[in-house]
């Protein structure tokens, strides 16, 4: 998106259906039939689908931020896994900043449901996992000390995770940054370079290098891995 706003257009028709992945990982977008260039010459008819559609849209008003809008209804519809609304009191909430009323939290939580998985990496069927939360009280049986050290590892995993992940309060969180991007006023939007250089953005981009990755915990390899890897790019810890 950064690029193409660089290039000097708008795409105005942003959604999960225009953007497509290829076999490589690599996304695209497509479906520029509504794009146009620029700044958008007044009178111009360029209103894509409602369920991503900024309000200012509606008005004939187009700019960057309204591709920033619809990418934002993207990502919480995502981080969500809700289906967003083509009309109807949410749809005016969602663009008039009354977030809360629709939308649920979109940053994990330690107190959510979380997967477990067992020492080798492997997650724990929800069955075993219901008959193991019983030992956790108790040392007077063997298998207590198995579940416990199951939940010392979980709980570390947990610990490793930056506040960004956990917190929905945190300035580069989810919900954060959605709301940025969902702001009913377009001036206060991020652009997309600004969004590319948030933390979170940053902190998985330098963790996503590795292309045969079999586990590597919840949040990928520790920064230490990268280090001792570094000369060698496609070196990669699959422990």
């Amino acid at each position: 998106m950064d690029f193409i706003h660089k290039s000097g257009y708008i795409h105005l028709d942003l959604k999960p259906a225009n953007i497509l992945i290829d076999f490589g990982g690599c996304v695209k977008i497509a479906d520029f039939g509504l794009a146009r260039s620029w700044p958008t010459p007044k009178g111009v008819d360029s209103e894509g689908d409602r369920q991503y559609l900024a309000l200012e849209s509606l008005s004939g008003h187009y700019d960057k931020s309204s591709d920033i809008f619809s990418l934002g209804i993207i990502m919480a519809e995502i981080a969500a896994n809700c289906e967003m609304p083509h009309y109807g009191d949410s749809w005016t909430q969602l663009r008039s900043g009354q977030f809360d009323k629709v939308l649920p939290s979109l940053t994990w939580s330690a107190d959510s449901n979380t997967l477990l998985r067992d020492v080798n990496g492997e997650p724990i069927p929800a069955d075993t996992c219901n008959s193991v939360e019983p030992f956790l009280m108790s040392d007077s049986e063997p298998s207590s000390l198995a579940a416990l050290h199951l939940r010392e590892r979980w709980q570390a995993e947990v610990d490793k995770a930056p506040s960004f992940m956990t917190q929905h309060t945190d300035l580069n969180s989810m919900d954060c940054v959605v709301r940025s991007m969902l702001h009913q006023d377009p001036a206060y939007r991020p652009t997309a370079e600004q969004l590319y250089q948030c933390f979170g953005c940053q902190w998985v981009a330098q963790r996503r290098g590795a292309g045969a990755t079999v586990y590597e915990g919840n949040f990928g390899p520790d920064s230490d891995v990268y280090e001792v890897f570094d000369d060698h790019p496609d070196a990669m810890d699959t422990s």
